[in-house]
């Protein structure tokens, strides 16, 4: 009888788990998790940046959740967040910081501060080490002669070494064991092996490489300042196809895949002052760039894509007057609704 009922119990106990996985769509394995993480990079004269929670179970959000799990400001301005080996990895870099906080409850562990971290900008992670791109000093936003990736032990919270570069460096990617960083400054895409800390290849693409992302097919593609989309293949790195005519604004490329990433979707602002942006949508099958955009607004800054219902999440900046905002849209570019959230919203954790 008693294995009987133990037996029940085990299988009703696995029948509510799968139901109510089922039902909600979402597993929440931590306060901050089965939700959607907003980053708002802040204003650079206050360094205000913040991380904002949008719960996808009562779709409400919860604005500046670093500040109250931590008592402190995360500071700005809030260049990346990404979560690894479950740890939350902010990157800010008025106060040049790497913020190494608990990916469940945001409870710092550690903040990385010293001098020679100038300008760090993105983060990729290959276990417990991580990989930051630096620009160093912006002497005249040309030249950095600082220009390198820092190598993170993410357990102790220390930098264990510096990897120079020869030029501005934006995106980084943690690919196949592998870490590849676009080099703005340049036509290059660099890798990195994780065994040795060491560059072993060198990639030429389309001037000014900026932001990286893996698609369906595993192929690596870059968005350039000069107007190109990249795909290179990682297994060979070889550059498979360059696309031109993608409109840019030569500091804001941001693109992401859609929810099966045979897609990717793109930001195009027009040329500052102006406040207008389109996203575009291209096949990553594509041959052309595509000429007609699906959404357009004002003060796009960031975009990204539910892997759960291929929702789309834009984040818009509000010119950083006050708060901005995070505005919604079915996949075919119909809006659903918009969510305040922090000063400068800029990007998007699933």
């Amino acid at each position: 009888m008693k294995k009987q009922n133990l037996l029940l119990y085990v299988l009703l106990a696995i029948s509510v788990v799968f139901t109510a996985c089922k039902k909600d769509d979402v597993v929440p394995l931590g306060k901050y998790q089965g939700g959607v993480l907003v980053v708002n990079e802040g204003s650079f004269s206050d360094g205000d940046g913040s991380i904002s929670f949008y719960s996808l179970t009562d779709q409400t959000i919860t604005n500046t959740i670093f500040n109250a799990e931590n008592s402190q400001n995360i500071g700005g301005i809030v260049q990346n967040l990404k979560i690894h080996e479950n740890k939350a990895i902010a990157i800010t870099n008025k106060a040049d910081q790497i913020i190494i906080a608990n990916a469940t409850d945001f409870k710092k562990i550690t903040i990385i501060a010293q001098a020679d971290l100038v300008n760090p900008i993105n983060f990729a992670g290959v276990g417990n080490k991580g990989y930051v791109t630096q620009w160093g000093a912006t002497t005249d936003f040309v030249n950095y002669p600082d220009a390198a990736v820092r190598v993170v032990d993410l357990d102790a919270g220390t930098i264990t070494k510096t990897i120079a570069l020869d030029a501005q460096p934006q995106g980084i990617l943690a690919h196949n064991n592998k870490i590849y960083v676009a080099l703005q400054g340049s036509d290059k895409i660099v890798v990195i092996n994780p065994s040795t800390d060491a560059i072993e290849a060198t990639i030429t693409v389309a001037s000014g490489p900026s932001n990286l992302g893996v698609d369906a097919n595993g192929k690596i593609w870059a968005m350039c300042t000069s107007g190109n989309f990249v795909r290179v293949n990682p297994s060979d790195n070889t550059v498979e196809a360059t696309i031109s005519g993608i409109k840019v604004s030569f500091f804001n490329e941001k693109f992401t895949f859609n929810k099966d990433k045979t897609k990717i979707l793109y930001l195009s602002p027009a040329p500052f002052p102006a406040t207008d942006t389109e996203i575009f949508a291209m096949d990553i099958t594509a041959t052309a760039a595509p000429t007609t955009a699906f959404i357009t607004g004002n003060n796009f800054y960031g975009i990204g894509v539910s892997p759960t219902d291929d929702v789309i999440y834009v984040a818009n900046s509000a010119a950083f007057q006050g708060n901005g905002k995070v505005e919604r849209y079915n996949a075919d570019g119909t809006k659903i609704d918009e969510i305040s959230a922090g000063r400068g919203t800029s990007n998007f954790v699933f």
